[in-house]
């Protein structure tokens, strides 16, 4: 598996590395399948009242600067009820990081797209 190197964080086994899955989906933090209003709830929870962490934080960059913050949720909220900008590669399908920024913000293990 070449460099992986497994790490912890609340119970889960993150994967870093080829073995990875880098899948996801944009706007999906809560790895549900579907982005909608619970996603960007569970973004607002999780920066500002510790709510639970994501599995993959570049799911919660809506709009890909490389960090978490209050952006993301009002970029999605400005795409589902104000007809805003889509939301940056992938976008609102399973698929990689264009942009590779899926370094900068660590492992990425999207459940719901593994078996893609």
């Amino acid at each position: 598996f070449g460099s992986a190197i497994p790490s912890t964080s609340d119970g889960l086994v993150r994967v870093c590395g080829p073995a990875a899955s880098q899948l996801f989906m944009r706007g999906d933090p809560n790895d549900d399948g579907s982005a909608n209003i619970t996603d960007a709830i569970f973004i607002l929870q999780y920066l500002f009242q510790g709510g639970e962490e994501t599995t993959c934080l570049e799911a919660a960059d809506c709009d890909d600067d490389g960090v978490v913050n209050l952006t993301d949720p009002v970029v999605l909220l400005n795409h589902w009820f104000r007809g805003g900008e889509g939301l940056a590669a992938p976008g609102l399908e399973c698929g990689a990081d264009p942009e590779d920024s899926l370094k900068s913000l660590g492992c990425c293990l999207h459940q719901s797209c593994v078996s893609e």
